[in-house]
C-alpha cells in the first residue's frame, strides 16, 4: 500500500476485487467448487469472516497513517498470544509454559528489531495512541477471522473468495469518494497485492489453518515480520543494528523452540496412535444434510441407487450407513461411510478430502447442507 500511495480504503477495496477474481479463475481452472451450502450458520460464518477480515486490512491499512511500518507491525504481533488464548478459552486446545515462554520471547525479539524506528516515529502521542488501537482492533479481528476459518463448515476456497466479495461490496463506496489510482505502477503494486497476497495467499492460508493446531497456527504468525524485516534487509538495503539482529535472532530461535516443542506434542500423540496400530483403524466420513419432506424418499433412492453402488468400486471403500430422522424443516440425513485411509477417500472427494460431494440435483433435494464432511479415525 505505502508503494502504490493509496488510500487505505481503495487499498482494501481493490485487494478484495482483484482477490476474488483471482480465487474465481483458479477455481475455474482447478474444479474448486465456490457454491455456500444452503445452512444458515455456513452463511453467517462466511459473512462473519469477510467482515472481520476486511476491517482488520481497512484497521491496519488505516494505522500506517499514524504510525511506522515497524511500530504497526510490532503491535500487530500481539494477535498470535490472543489466538493462543482463545484456543485454549474457545477450543480448549492445551498451551504448555516453553510454547508461551517462547511466544513472548518471539514478540520481544520483534518489539526489539522496531525499536530504533520506533524511537523516530512516536512525534505525535495522540496519533501514536490512535494508530496503536487500530493495530490491536485489527489483532482481535484477525483472531476471529482465525477460529471461524477453522470451524467453519465451508472449503477453504470458498472462504477466501467470501470473504473478497463480502468486502469489495462492504467497501464499493470508496472508489467514489477517493477516486481510483492513475494507471501505471500504482495498479501492479495492488493488482500484486490483491491477486497473490489475497486471492492465492488466503487459500493457502486457511487451508493450512484447518490442518495444524491453534497453537502452531498462532506461532507461524511471527514468520511474516521476519520475511518482512529479511526483506527490507535485502532489497532496501537497510541495515540492522545489533540490538536489531540480536532481536531478530532471538524471536527465529523462540520460534523454531516452540514449533519443535509442538512438533514433540504431536509425535508423542502419534505414539499413542502407534500404540493401538495393532488394532484395525479406519477413516468415518461423517456429512449432514436436512432433506424436503417431500424429497426424502428420493434421496434414499439416490443414495441406495446411485451413490453407495459407485463408491463400492473404490479401493479402500468399506461400508455406508444412512441415517435419518424428523426435525422441524423436513428430513435430517446423517450420512456415515467407512474407509481405509484419507488417501482412499481422495479417490471419491479429491484432494482437498474434506470437502462434500453434492451433486446438483441432491442440493435441489435439500433445505441445507454442509459444504464439508468431518472425518473421524475408527479404531475397532
Amino acid at each position: 500500500m505505502r508503494e502504490a500511495h493509496q488510500n487505505a480504503w481503495v487499498s482494501v477495496w481493490f485487494r478484495c476485487v482483484v482477490g476474488a477474481v483471482t480465487v474465481a479463475v483458479l477455481a475455474r481452472q482447478l474444479g474448486w467448487t465456490l457454491t455456500l451450502p444452503r445452512n444458515s450458520r455456513a452463511w453467517l460464518a462466511t459473512l462473519a469472516c469477510g467482515l472481520l477480515m476486511t476491517l482488520t486490512w481497512a484497521l491496519f491499512f488505516t494505522s500506517l497513517g499514524h504510525l511506522s511500518i515497524a511500530v504497526a507491525t510490532v503491535v500487530f504481533q500481539v494477535q498470535p498470544l490472543i489466538l493462543m488464548a482463545w484456543g485454549v478459552i474457545v477450543l480448549h486446545e492445551f498451551v504448555s509454559l516453553p510454547q508461551w515462554t517462547a511466544a513472548v520471547a518471539a514478540l520481544v525479539g520483534i518489539a526489539l528489531v522496531a525499536l530504533p524506528p520506533l524511537r523516530a516515529s512516536l512525534p505525535d502521542r495522540a496519533s501514536a495512541l490512535m494508530g496503536v488501537v487500530q493495530c490491536i482492533g485489527a489483532a482481535a479481528c484477525f483472531t476471529g477471522v482465525t477460529l471461524i476459518a477453522r470451524r467453519a463448515t465451508v472449503s477453504t476456497q470458498c472462504l477466501a473468495w467470501s470473504q473478497c466479495v463480502v468486502g469489495a461490496v462492504c467497501l464499493s463506496w470508496a472508489p467514489l469518494v477517493h477516486g481510483l489510482p492513475p494507471w501505471g505502477i500504482a495498479w501492479a503494486w495492488l493488482f500484486d497485492l490483491g491477486a497473490v497476497h489475497t486471492g492465492l495467499a488466503y487459500v493457502l492460508l486457511y487451508t493450512g489453518i484447518r490442518r495444524i493446531n491453534t497453537v502452531q497456527v498462532a506461532l507461524l504468525q511471527f514468520v511474516s515480520p521476519i520475511a518482512a524485516v529479511l526483506v527490507d534487509w535485502c532489497v532496501y538495503r537497510k541495515l540492522l543494528e545489533a540490538m536489531q539482529l540480536f532481536g531478530l535472532v532471538l524471536t527465529i530461535v523462540a520460534l523454531a523452540t516452540a514449533l519443535k516443542s509442538s512438533g514433540k506434542q504431536s509425535q508423542q500423540a502419534g505414539s499413542l496412535s502407534l500404540s493401538i496400530a495393532r488394532s484395525k483403524i479406519m477413516i468415518s466420513r461423517l456429512w449432514r444434510g436436512i432433506a424436503r419432506v417431500e424429497c426424502a424418499d428420493s434421496y434414499i433412492q439416490h443414495l441406495q441407487k446411485e451413490t453407495i453402488p459407485a463408491i463400492r468400486t473404490l479401493p479402500g471403500f468399506k461400508r455406508a450407513a444412512i441415517l435419518h430422522r424428523p426435525c422441524d424443516r423436513g428430513t435430517e440425513f446423517l450420512i456415515v461411510t467407512e474407509w481405509e485411509s484419507e488417501q482412499a477417500v481422495a479417490a471419491f472427494a479429491g484432494n482437498d478430502v474434506l470437502v462434500a460431494v453434492v451433486p446438483e440435483k441432491v442440493q435441489r433435494m435439500m433445505v441445507e447442507f454442509d459444504a464439508c464432511a468431518r472425518h473421524y479415525t475408527t479404531i475397532g
